[in-house]
């Protein structure tokens, strides 16, 4: 009896180190390691810019944004470094959003605030190295919104934003598509007005994430983490940092969203990382050479490379920045 008694506890002893080991391998931080490229003063200092991959021409491509002698230039990123796509662009801005469209080869553009301060509404197309105007009929104009480009449903989707002022803060859910052009989709479910969220596309799962925002004109960050499957929104209950003005990309080879930068719920900026896995937020080991904290930064996942590019934003302790960032995860 005794020996049953004492079999029983040992076997619960060990499950109970199999679970606990178990726990530790799942939860153990993800390394990651950042690299700095050779800086490249042509490119200019900039925050509030637009990074996008295009995975047709397998590059990053990066324009806009505001900040001292900004060039209205297109950027590519081929792997090395930074070399000019387009000299002919739309006239400067910040705050707008940029998704590419794979079905038609298109980068598309949306909204956004110029260097007089008008808040603008139209919609233009990069096609190699042309831009084109495609409409200025579809969403209000604004700043601070965010969309992506939906590869199961073959549209790309906008969300949020607000106008100059912040008198009016958006929580509408639109859609662009070849076919019908801009649509105000109607919803049962919708996150609260905000802007300076971060969107991105799980292609595993097939839906779109969107993290974080500020509700109001003060930087307040949201903890919430929202996802749309093509019809609905529907709040995901998570722990995970409250972060306004970062960005997020999808690892589309370790099938997790990652997010860097940005301002939490008291303003302080940030330069830490985040996993997203679709159902927990893990934080992450880095080596010690890292990117200064900041926020309104440009970001994009390289697919063909297996890597994440960033580059400038703004650091309120030195201002606008123009480094350009690989990351890895190891």
């Amino acid at each position: 009896m005794k020996l049953k008694l004492l079999t029983v506890i040992i076997s619960v002893f060990i499950m109970g180190m199999m679970q606990e080991t178990q726990k530790t391998q799942d939860y153990a931080l993800p390394f990651y390691e950042w690299e700095y490229q050779e800086y490249n003063p042509t490119v200019s200092q900039r925050y509030m810019h637009l990074m996008e991959y295009n995975s047709d021409a397998r590059q990053v491509v990066m324009w806009g944004g505001h900040g001292f002698f900004t060039r209205n230039w297109t950027w590519a990123w081929d792997g090395t470094g930074w070399e000019v796509r387009a000299t002919v662009c739309p006239r400067t801005r910040g705050h707008a959003a940029m998704a590419y469209m794979k079905s038609t080869q298109t980068m598309m553009m949306f909204g956004g605030v110029d260097m007089n301060l008008q808040v603008l509404g139209e919609t233009w197309g990069l096609n190699g190295s042309t831009w084109d105007l495609i409409t200025t009929e579809g969403p209000t104009p604004r700043i601070g919104h965010d969309m992506v480009y939906d590869e199961a449903r073959d549209e790309i989707i906008l969300f949020g934003g607000r106008d100059l002022s912040c008198k009016i803060q958006y929580n509408d859910t639109w859609s662009w598509t070849t076919e019908y052009g801009w649509r105000l989709l109607t919803t049962d479910v919708s996150p609260s007005p905000r802007a300076f969220h971060a969107m991105v596309y799980d292609s595993k799962r097939e839906i779109i994430v969107m993290t974080g925002g500020s509700e109001t004109c003060r930087i307040v960050a949201l903890p919430k983490v929202w996802e749309w499957n093509g019809q609905n929104w529907k709040e995901i209950p998570n722990n995970g940092p409250a972060r306004a003005a970062h960005r997020l990309v999808y690892d589309s080879h370790r099938k997790v969203t990652i997010m860097f930068g940005g301002y939490d719920e008291v303003g302080t900026q940030h330069n830490d990382i985040w996993e997203w896995n679709g159902h927990y937020w893990k934080t992450t080991a880095t080596n010690q050479l890292i990117p200064l904290p900041r926020s309104s930064h440009g970001m994009a996942y390289d697919e063909n490379r297996n890597m994440t590019l960033m580059y400038g934003g703004v650091w309120n302790a030195v201002g606008d920045l123009g480094d350009t960032w690989k990351l890895k995860r190891n």
